[in-house]
C-alpha cells in the first residue's frame, strides 16, 4: 500500500513541487483511491469511528533506483531466510522483489463536525435489530447459495447481493462476499455531507447504517438501506428521463455539480433514479443516488466511459 501523507488543503499538491518534480516523481497513471476517506493510519475508517478523517486527493510515484531495488532485494532474501521462508507468504515481502515504484498518497483534513451530522442523518430512521442480524446468520448461507425462503433477491453476483428480508419490509441490505463495505458506506457519508454542505436538496442518498455479521467466525460488513419509491427498471428509468425532462433541468445541473465535487463516476438510469411522486412546488423532480462505491473520476461521470459507463450526458436528452 502507497505510504500517506497528510498536507493543509491550502498548499498546493506536492507535483506542482519543482524539488519533487526534479528528484522523479510523477502523477500515477492508476488512482483508483481519488476523493477515498481514511483515518491518519491511511485506513478506512471502522465502524463507530470517531477521529479525524482524510481525503485522498493526489497520488505520486517514482521508478527506484538501481541501488534502490538491489537493497529491497537484499532485504527481502534476509527476510526470507530470518523466516525459514515462511515470509514468502507475507505481501510486503513479495513486494520487496516485485515492486518497481516507490508511491505515496495525499490526503487532506475533512471537517470531523460535518461527517457526524452527515452520518446522524443518514442513519436517520435506520433500526437494525438483534433480530435482524440473527435472521441474516440464519439465512446466509442460503443468500449466498440464492436459495429464496423468505429472501428476496434484487441483485446477485459472485461477490455481491442486494436482498431484502421479509421480516424487514422497508430495507434492502447489501453484502460484498469478498471485500469490505465501509469505502462504499464513507463514501455515502461524503456525498451526504457535500449535499447538505451545498444544499442540493434535489439528490437523494437512501438512509443506511453500517453494522456487523459474524457467520461461523468470519464477520461480514453489511449496509441496512432505506428501499425507496423507485422503479428498479433501467429501462423504465431510461424513459423517465426523457418523459420528465423539463422537470429534470435543475436535478441535473446538481447532480452534475455533485459529481465534479466528489469524482462520482458510476452515472447510470439505474444508479439514479427518479423519485415517484418527487415532483416539488417549483417544478422540479427528485433523484437518488443509490451506488455509490465509485466517487474517483469526475470526468467518467460527467461524459462516460466507452463499452463501461454512461456518464451524466448519455443519461440526459438533447433537451
Amino acid at each position: 500500500m502507497p505510504n500517506f501523507v497528510v498536507i493543509s488543503s491550502h498548499n498546493p499538491l506536492p507535483i506542482s513541487n519543482e524539488e519533487w518534480t526534479q528528484n522523479g516523481w510523477e502523477d500515477s497513471e492508476k488512482f483508483n483511491s481519488r476523493n477515498r476517506i481514511l483515518n491518519k493510519e491511511g485506513k478506512t475508517p471502522s465502524l463507530g469511528f470517531t477521529g479525524e478523517r482524510y481525503q485522498i486527493i493526489c497520488k505520486i510515484e517514482r521508478d527506484f533506483s538501481y541501488l534502490e531495488r538491489t537493497r529491497r532485494s537484499l532485504l527481502g532474501a534476509l527476510e526470507i531466510i530470518r523466516s525459514l521462508g515462511f515470509s514468502l507468504f507475507s505481501k510486503p515481502t513479495r513486494e520487496l522483489f516485485t515492486e518497481q515504484k516507490e508511491k505515496l498518497r495525499f490526503g487532506i483534513l475533512m471537517p470531523s463536525e460535518g461527517f457526524d451530522i452527515s452520518e446522524k442523518e443518514l442513519q436517520q430512521g435506520i433500526s437494525v435489530s438483534e433480530e435482524i442480524i440473527v435472521k441474516i446468520q440464519t439465512c446466509m448461507k442460503k443468500i449466498f447459495q440464492e436459495h429464496q425462503d423468505g429472501i428476496k433477491l434484487y441483485h446477485s453476483q459472485e461477490r455481491h447481493l442486494v436482498f431484502e428480508l421479509e421480516t424487514a419490509p422497508g430495507l434492502l441490505f447489501k453484502i460484498d462476499y469478498y471485500n469490505s463495505m465501509k469505502d462504499r458506506y464513507q463514501n455515502m457519508i461524503y456525498a451526504q455531507t457535500v449535499i447538505r454542505t451545498h444544499q442540493l436538496a434535489l439528490l437523494v442518498i437512501p438512509k443506511a447504517k453500517l453494522f456487523i455479521v459474524d457467520l461461523e467466525g468470519k464477520k461480514y460488513e453489511v449496509i441496512a438501506e432505506q428501499k425507496l419509491d423507485i422503479n428498479p427498471h433501467e429501462g423504465a428509468q431510461e424513459e423517465s428521463f426523457l418523459d420528465y425532462a423539463d422537470s429534470l433541468k435543475e436535478t441535473i445541473r446538481q447532480l452534475g455539480f455533485f459529481i465534479c465535487k466528489t469524482g462520482y463516476s458510476d452515472v447510470t438510469w439505474g444508479n439514479n433514479p427518479i423519485l415517484n411522486n418527487s415532483l416539488d412546488e417549483k417544478g422540479n423532480r427528485k433523484i437518488a443516488l443509490i451506488d455509490l462505491e465509485e466517487i474517483n473520476n469526475p470526468e467518467i461521470g460527467l461524459f462516460g466511459e466507452e463499452n463501461r459507463r454512461r456518464g451524466l450526458l448519455g443519461c440526459v436528452n438533447e433537451k
